[in-house]
């Protein structure tokens, strides 16, 4: 009705698509043409030109396409390209964390590469992505940001505080690109408050301890405790909190004095176990 159409592709890709069309010149298939070609050749359903890319692709693909070459694959369903492509990715992760390139990743896709096995990377690393992912979506809920962290904290390699730091470490530099301070700013509020809906901040966790009793009854009185924090999730073997010295240890490797017994909360992942109370008399605490 309009005598026009709006294609997901540039003004360049489709010349060469209509230079392929016409004269099945082959030398249009470079290096920086194919990851628009070959969506383009897949969106038209172009199978000539899209064995054609294929078959470039099939030959090397560069790191510097891999990551969009990945993502075009898996939309498209090209497996074996796919996989080539997530493999050099994967290599070369670190030269993606910027707000043009982990930024135009698919949910979905983020965090199927962050929770990759093979991604052998820091936890510094992963989790910078995610930052700088977060960072370059146009509008991330409260759930994405939940999702994003959740992700982070089952992956390998990656601590609390590598997730914790994630925020400070791109203030000003260019992997964010000419991201507006104030969404910089509304962003690391949502990026905190996830954190602290899975139990984890800045500070080691805050213990209160204190008696409360009748009046008049001091046999009646009871030692209570309240935790606000959590355990370290990255560790699925038993740890112990000694609230007295503020430290986490683990039950395999610590010696006895160190662990507490009568001062100590333990913690399974990110589960909390307090058992038992005061034992008359003596009034202290045990599990």
């Amino acid at each position: 009705m309009s005598n026009s159409a709006n294609l997901p592709f540039t003004e360049e890709t489709t010349e060469r698509l209509l230079q392929f069309i016409y004269t099945g010149r082959r030398d249009v298939i470079k290096t920086e043409s194919v990851p628009e070609l070959f969506h383009a050749a897949s969106f038209l359903q172009l199978s000539t030109l899209s064995v054609e890319c294929e078959d470039f692709l099939s030959r090397g693909i560069s790191p510097e396409i891999s990551l969009e070459i990945w993502q075009m694959a898996k939309l498209f369903e090209k497996h074996q390209i796919a996989e080539a492509a997530k493999s050099i990715v994967i290599q070369n992760f670190g030269m993606f964390i910027t707000t043009d390139a982990i930024g135009q990743v698919a949910f979905e896709l983020l965090k199927d590469l962050l929770g990759e096995v093979f991604l052998n990377c820091s936890g510094t690393v992963k989790c910078t992505a995610g930052w700088v992912w977060f960072i370059a979506h146009d509008e991330p809920s409260e759930q994405d940001a939940r999702s994003l962290i959740s992700v982070l904290l089952k992956a390998q390699n990656v601590e609390n505080k590598d997730i914790l730091h994630a925020t400070l470490r791109f203030d000003g530099d260019s992997a964010l690109g000419n991201v507006n301070s104030d969404i910089v700013k509304e962003r690391k509020i949502m990026w905190d408050e996830a954190c602290e809906f899975y139990f984890f901040k800045e500070s080691q966790p805050t213990i209160i301890t204190g008696q409360m009793g009748e009046t008049g009854r001091v046999s009646e009185l009871c030692e209570w405790l309240v935790v606000v924090g959590g355990a370290n999730h990255e560790k699925a073997s038993l740890t112990v909190l000694n609230y007295k010295k503020q430290n986490w240890y683990s039950v395999d490797n610590a010696p006895p004095t160190a662990l507490g017994y009568k001062y100590a909360i333990c913690a399974v992942g990110s589960l909390l176990f307090l058992s038992g109370g005061t034992q008359k008399p003596k009034q202290f605490l045990f599990f």
